[in-house]
């Protein structure tokens, strides 16, 4: 066994790609809750609930589309006990810091949003 190779680069492009991302996805959103989104005319606003469902569902199609692909539909298999972890993980997790946050950017403002989300991980 060898030792892992080093990249940099890339994980400097990563950290870019996830900040860049977030940014969107938090602009986006508040854009979501007044209903003035970029390049449309005034469409209904959409509540924290519907916008953080929604993020969950479209991102869980995509990477399951995504491992399905790579690793194939016996990689899905798991372990009944593995099943309620995984959902304890996807509710406490996934959708309830996704859904305080943008309950909190719809209440407040963003930078409060974003103390909110990462001073929380403090107390976990």
């Amino acid at each position: 066994m060898h030792a892992p190779t080093r990249q940099p680069v890339r994980g400097y492009l990563y950290i870019a790609a996830a900040t860049f991302f977030w940014g969107v996805s938090a602009t986006l959103g508040r854009a979501a809750f007044t209903g003035r989104l970029p390049g449309l005319h005034q469409v209904n606003a959409i509540g924290p609930l519907i916008l953080s469902q929604g993020r969950a569902t479209f991102s869980f199609l995509v990477l399951l589309h995504i491992l399905m692909l790579l690793r194939g539909r016996h990689s899905l298999r798991l372990p009944p006990r593995a099943i309620g972890q995984l959902l304890l993980v996807g509710i406490l997790g996934v959708a309830d810091p996704t859904y305080f946050f943008y309950l909190s950017l719809h209440t407040t403002h963003v930078d409060t949003a974003i103390i909110a989300k990462y001073a929380a991980q403090v107390g976990v």
